[in-house]
């Protein structure tokens, strides 16, 4: 089709906007949002690139919440800015991120300038945080290798680390993941939770184990004097005093070998599984 009569088609199609320059953006959304490098190559202009929708989302948030790297790519080279944020100061790392999309993350950190992966939102979630949150162990992996370096102890508005999140949803892949790689397993927020108090009052009984195979503090006090044994009720007292019996009894091997290492391919499946199913429930930021 003649690219002015596919101009004037969509903008018909697109619920009557008649400003072509407004279609032309619209349009730059749409195919970022369906992977549609070429078209986004011919569509993107200096001017248009960083045209937003409502909520303030770029055609490079689109790519990204998507997860199309190619898109990513070409909208960088034609000048997209990697730092646009939107209504709720995410950027294209924020979302690349929450959907655990590994290749768009590469290439926004690979990009000249790269993305500040230590950008926080406007609740002060960095990437890293989303990704515990969201159990993306293959984005933590990738924000954490060699070179990345992201900061495992940056904190968010509330003094959450990225471990009090996976903390909060029983996220043992993600737990593993930060555990290994050095997380403050006694880090405490601005309620002076650590870890190990948030999943003992959420009663998750995985993460919890998890926790005490790696020796966190079962007596740390919060702000309120609670611990792990009286900030839950008396079934996740019982619950821990019977894992710490449990770890007396036992000759612990090295926790990250037992914790991390023998459960590297169960948490990869994990992963996969967890993006498929919160790709259902997740909140639609677009």
């Amino acid at each position: 089709m003649n690219p002015k009569l596919y101009l004037m088609a969509a903008t018909l199609w697109l619920g009557g906007i008649n400003n072509l320059t407004a279609s032309a953006i619209t349009l730059l959304m749409k195919a970022a949002r369906d992977g549609d490098f070429e078209e986004v190559g011919w569509l993107a202009t200096k001017k248009n690139i960083e045209e937003t929708d409502d909520y303030g989302n770029t055609a490079l948030h689109f790519a990204a919440k998507y997860g199309y790297a190619k898109v990513t790519e070409v909208l960088l080279e034609q000048g997209a800015k990697i730092e646009a944020k939107n209504k709720w100061r995410s950027t294209a790392l924020h979302y690349a991120t929450w959907n655990g999309h590994v290749e768009v993350i590469e290439e926004l950190l690979k990009a000249k300038p790269k993305a500040n992966i230590e950008a926080k939102n406007d609740d002060g979630n960095t990437a890293l945080h989303l990704a515990a949150w969201s159990n993306r162990v293959g984005a933590l992996r990738e924000l954490l290798k060699e070179g990345n370096n992201a900061n495992i102890e940056a904190t968010n508005n509330d003094k959450d680390t990225a471990l009090h999140f996976a903390a909060w949803n029983n996220h043992v892949g993600a737990l593993r993941e930060l555990l290994g790689k050095g997380a403050d397993i006694e880090a405490k927020n601005d309620d002076g939770n650590t870890a190990l108090h948030i999943a003992a009052k959420r009663g998750k009984e995985e993460a919890i184990e998890v926790l005490l195979r790696w020796k966190a503090d079962v007596g740390a006090e919060n702000t309120r004097g609670e611990t792990a044994l009286t900030i839950g009720n008396s079934r996740m007292a019982a619950f821990i005093k019977e894992g710490l019996k449990n770890l007396e009894v036992k000759e612990e091997k090295n926790p990250q070998e037992k914790d991390t290492a023998d459960t590297k391919a169960k948490t990869d499946k994990e992963d996969a599984q967890q993006g498929a199913a919160e790709e259902q429930s997740s909140p639609n930021f677009f």
